[in-house]
């Protein structure tokens, strides 16, 4: 991870990090203190979910002043950062779980001029399919009193799991590989250092696909935030069928709203991190398939002899 300032030397002593050789547990610090519980579970999962957390550092005119990576098995109390700084007023920015395979660091010289992007292909395709993401950010003002700073984190990250279940028309043998495809793209790979989306290059999430049974596919994939009125897209296609490629398109983000009534807002976009969407597709004797139906759920919760 890239030093701002390489003058700056960490100090892990019960969690703490100073700006010299002196740093010492009785001194005056700055504790942040990391939390997770803006989720649909109950308490704090901070441990539970988070390794390590990533911390930028910038004084009162949005100027680096360092940066760390701590490991959460170094937190004093699994959750706490304690800093020795010089008087002023600092912004922490924390980014945790932080892969450098999924994701860039893109550093600015100021607080505004720094984002994060998610580490794409050159034709925008990514495959983030285990990786975690989380942000916060707090403000301070260090008089050489003792200060404790709440960082409460959301995840970035979310869980989509899209199920294709395919009825056969009657008389048409069943197939189990039916060659559909399944794509999310949309332009939320970029985000400032207080987590609002930034423009950027339109991302193709690539699934990881697998076979339930006959009849069922389902593909998962990781996407990064979604907003109200944000450009997500989901595309069923079938590449074999040259004359009707696309078997379905809608925006993600408007299906979840319109299917999911525990969501509404975007404050519940953040709270919730994964979502399972269930689309009964039929197959006609031409070959081709055709919506039948949107249900929220898994595939399970459905009765495909009803149809819809």
């Amino acid at each position: 991870m890239q030093k701002l300032i390489p003058v700056l030397l960490l100090c892990l002593l019960a969690g703490c990090i100073a700006s010299d050789e002196t740093c010492t547990v009785d001194q005056p610090h700055i504790s942040l203190v990391f939390s997770y519980d803006y989720h649909t579970g109950t308490g704090d999962r901070f441990a539970e979910q988070v390794h390590s957390v990533d911390i930028f550092i910038y004084d009162g005119q949005g100027r680096p002043v360092g940066d760390h990576t701590v490991p959460v098995s170094a937190m004093e109390g699994g959750n706490t950062v304690r800093f020795q700084l010089d008087p002023g007023s600092y912004t922490f920015v924390a980014w945790a779980n932080f892969d450098g395979n999924h994701f860039i660091y893109n550093h600015g010289n100021t607080l505004e001029e720094s984002s994060l992007s998610v580490n794409a292909a050159a034709d925008g395709s990514v495959e983030i399919h285990s990786a975690t993401l989380f942000h916060g950010t707090a403000k301070a003002d260090f008089d050489g009193k003792d200060v404790t700073v709440p960082v409460p984190l959301i995840k970035n990250t979310n869980l989509v799991d899209i199920y294709i279940v395919g009825k056969e028309a009657p008389g048409l043998r069943s197939d189990a590989q039916t060659g559909l495809s399944v794509r999310i793209t949309g332009s939320n790979g970029r985000y400032d250092f207080g987590n609002r989306p930034l423009a950027c290059e339109p991302l193709k999430y690539t699934p990881a696909y697998e076979r339930i049974n006959e009849e069922v596919l389902c593909a998962r994939m990781t996407v990064l935030r979604m907003f109200t009125g944000d450009d997500l897209r989901l595309t069923i296609s079938d590449p074999a069928n040259p004359y009707k490629p696309t078997v379905y398109s809608g925006n993600l983000t408007e299906i979840i709203f319109s299917k999911i009534g525990a969501i509404t807002t975007d404050k519940d976009l953040d709270r919730h991190d994964t979502y399972q969407l269930t689309f009964l597709l039929e197959r006609y004797l031409d070959g081709t398939w055709a919506l039948a139906g949107i249900y929220s759920g898994d595939w399970t919760n459905i009765d495909t002899e009803e149809g819809v």
